[in-house]
């Protein structure tokens, strides 16, 4: 499903838009979200895409469901607390513009609940002072 694309390119607008604006986001394809971004300096997310399905509704719409996996990078060479200290303000700054997000009308609803699931900690390609966050949310689109 092509839509895919233009969930994806809906939540790069809101994260490009964080107060505390990341180097860059870049839409990747599955399997390459850990290689380095040329831009990234110390801050900056990957977004690729995960899976997509529909539903059927009545009236001769369906609803597409696109799942994305949203990836927080930071790179540091800091001492440990301070790593996890600053990770977790650009995880809690992501999750925090995407929450009750429609993303510009885009989504069908809102992403609570369901919408967001819980996410894991893992290392760059630079395991040294590359450090990530990955969580997956998924849009609904009607078409």
């Amino acid at each position: 499903m092509a839509w895919i694309y233009d969930a994806m390119d809906e939540v790069k607008t809101v994260l490009e838009a964080i107060t505390t604006a990341p180097d860059v986001v870049a839409i990747v394809p599955k399997g390459h979200e850990t290689k380095s971004i040329s831009k990234a300096k110390t801050f900056w997310h990957t977004l690729h895409p995960e899976s997509d399905s529909e539903t059927p509704e009545p009236g001769n719409s369906y609803l597409a469901h696109y799942k994305i996996t949203v990836t927080v990078w930071i790179k540091s060479g800091k001492d440990d607390d301070t790593i996890v200290s600053t990770l977790s303000t650009k995880i809690n700054d992501t999750r925090s513009a995407l929450r009750y997000n429609d993303l510009g009308g885009f989504g069908r609803i809102e992403l609570l609940g369901d919408e967001f699931e819980g996410g894991e900690y893992i290392d760059g390609e630079d395991s040294e002072s590359v450090y990530g966050y990955q969580f997956d949310i998924t849009v609904t689109h009607q078409y």
